[in-house]
C-alpha cells in the first residue's frame, strides 16, 4: 500500500511537471504556475509516505508559505 501511494504520488508529479512545462511554452502562465503547485504538492506528498509521515494539505501550504 504504502508503496503504491508512493509511486501514484511520484507519477502525478511528474505529469503534473510535464503538463506545466507545456504549457509555460505556449504562454499559458497563470495555469502553468497552478499545475508547477500541484507538481511540487504530489512531490512532497510522495517524501513524506517515504518518511511515514503525512501532513494535511493545509500543513504543507504552511510550510511553503514560511519558506517562500
Amino acid at each position: 500500500m504504502k508503496r503504491n501511494e508512493i509511486h501514484l504520488h511520484w507519477r502525478r508529479a511528474v505529469e503534473s511537471i510535464q503538463s506545466s512545462q507545456m504549457l509555460f511554452t505556449a504562454g499559458h502562465y497563470y495555469n502553468c504556475v497552478s499545475r508547477a503547485y500541484y507538481a511540487n504538492l504530489h512531490a512532497a506528498r510522495a517524501v513524506f509516505w517515504c518518511s511515514t509521515l503525512f501532513p494535511k494539505v493545509t500543513t504543507l501550504s504552511s510550510v511553503y508559505s514560511v519558506n517562500i
